[in-house]
């Protein structure tokens, strides 16, 4: 019964968060021939622990602000990140990439579920900008101190892509 009702709400969760991303997509996109050199905002899906929503908006080139909404597949919580991070140049010589990047941040977390939770992430994490595509791939990892309900230490890893907006 508990494996039937965790499928269910699996499902339901998933659908609800991907008609959310679809029906908000509609309504702001906006680009031009695909260049994605002045990019403001990006708006996506992470795909791991947590799996949800990210959206990130770039103060400049190498500030931004992320946010992601999501569900903790092994707490069965949902949870709301948000960090500000600073992205770093890293040589490549990529014929189809304008940039690729390192990105360490500092931010919290906040769990809603069976208790309320409440914590520090410290993203890090690796991402990429394509010249002719206005899609940025990211690979993340986020330690978390939750300090409300108890101190505990959680490790988030997720893979992710975003759709970029001028």
């Amino acid at each position: 019964m508990k494996k039937k009702l965790f499928k269910f709400k699996f499902k339901f969760k998933f659908k609800a968060l991907f008609f959310g991303f679809v029906l908000f997509s509609s309504l702001i996109i906006n680009t031009n021939g695909g260049e994605c050199q002045n990019r403001k905002f990006g708006l996506g899906i992470i795909l791991g622990d947590p799996t949800g929503l990210n959206g990130k908006y770039w103060i400049s080139k190498t500030d931004g602000v992320e946010v992601s909404l999501a569900w903790n597949l092994v707490k069965d919580r949902i949870k709301i990140l948000g960090a500000y991070e600073r992205s770093f140049g890293i040589e490549a010589k990529i014929d189809f990439l304008e940039e690729l990047s390192f990105f360490p941040g500092i931010g919290g977390a906040i769990s809603l579920g069976k208790d309320f939770g409440l914590g520090v992430i410290i993203p890090l994490g690796v991402e990429s900008f394509f010249k002719k595509v206005p899609i940025n791939l990211f690979l993340e990892l986020a330690p978390e101190l939750e300090i409300i309900p108890e101190t505990s230490f959680a490790l988030y890893g997720f893979l992710g892509v975003r759709w970029i907006f001028k």
